[in-house]
């Protein structure tokens, strides 16, 4: 359908937007999922496709409101919006699976960083400057401090590597602190820096947010024109008759009404015929009855409904 539309001229969006109410037409957009949006998007825009086919060249002259630059305008926007959900969704993942991934190196390599001090000393031995320089390194508080220490301890093993003490060398040997050790040092350190900054970096995804927004206000938009057209024409033509397909919108919250006590009340006979009222709710009454003999006797009864 793209292909037989083609492109749509520059500025027609722009055309078509301007005037139109931007924060309602966002509001009502934006409770639509983006993924739901494209899905009624795609479906109106065939169903008009097709429709605009079968419609005789006096219909067409009712369908008013609507043309096929429209509905390439508006196919046009639904890819759009297509593109930009899937971007938004990709960089989105990505962030937070660099975040946990991150959460998880950052334990590890805590230990893998005792170790490669650990190897060091024992292959350093006694000497002096080595066993200062390790104690120097402090322990770390977050993903940059660990990243330097990683790559401190794995200098600090490519110059014992080089030593020219046979002993050293020895040691090395016997501890296992080769280079494939200190590669791995340097490229948990990389790796950690890395995850930082992408976990760490919003404005990408923030970006992308803003380009989905617009695409969903948009499509949202011009679908519910080239549906308006449809209706209208229908009232004039009902052979023309409204798109199947509908768009439906999530109605806001209802605020529920204020809560009010029910309140009944019933009168009942008792069997000496003194009519007594039952109200819910009320407080205790306090009642008098006079017996057979003319003796007033207080009572207190509890009227419940």
């Amino acid at each position: 359908m793209m292909r037989s539309l083609g492109r749509p001229e520059p500025g027609l969006l722009e055309a078509a937007l301007e005037g139109v109410d931007a924060k309602r037409a966002m509001d009502r957009a934006l409770l639509q999922a983006p993924d739901k949006l494209v899905e009624q998007a795609y479906a109106v825009c065939l169903e008009a496709h097709a429709a605009w086919q079968r419609c005789s060249a006096a219909q067409r002259a009712q369908l008013r409101g609507f043309s096929l630059p429209l509905l390439g305008l508006a196919a046009e926007q639904a890819l759009a919006l297509d593109r930009h959900y899937t971007d938004y969704e990709r960089l989105e993942n990505e962030r937070i699976d660099a975040g946990s991934r991150l959460r998880d190196m950052f334990d590890r390599n805590v230990v893998l960083s005792t170790q490669a001090r650990m190897v060091l000393e024992k292959v350093n031995g006694e000497a002096a400057s080595v066993r200062e320089e390790l104690a120097l390194t402090d322990a770390p508080g977050n993903s940059f401090v660990l990243a330097q220490a990683l790559h401190r301890v794995a200098h600090i093993g490519y110059a014992l590597l080089r030593s020219a003490s046979p002993a050293v060398r020895g040691r090395a040997k016997l501890y296992g602190l080769d280079e494939a050790f200190l590669d791995g040092l340097a490229a948990a350190g990389a790796e950690l820096v890395n995850l930082e900054e992408k976990a760490g970096d919003a404005s990408a995804v923030q970006a992308k947010k803003v380009q989905l927004e617009r695409a969903q206000v948009a499509t949202f938009v011009l679908i519910r024109q080239i549906m308006e057209a449809f209706e209208a024409a229908q009232q004039i033509d009902p052979k023309i008759g409204p798109l199947q397909t509908t768009m439906k919108e999530p109605e806001p919250p209802r605020q529920a009404p204020p809560h009010r006590p029910r309140v009944t009340v019933s009168r009942e006979t008792p069997a000496t015929g003194t009519a007594a009222t039952k109200v819910s709710p009320a407080p205790p009454l306090r009642v008098i009855e006079t017996d057979t003999h003319g003796d007033a006797r207080l009572l207190t009864k509890t009227v419940r409904s």
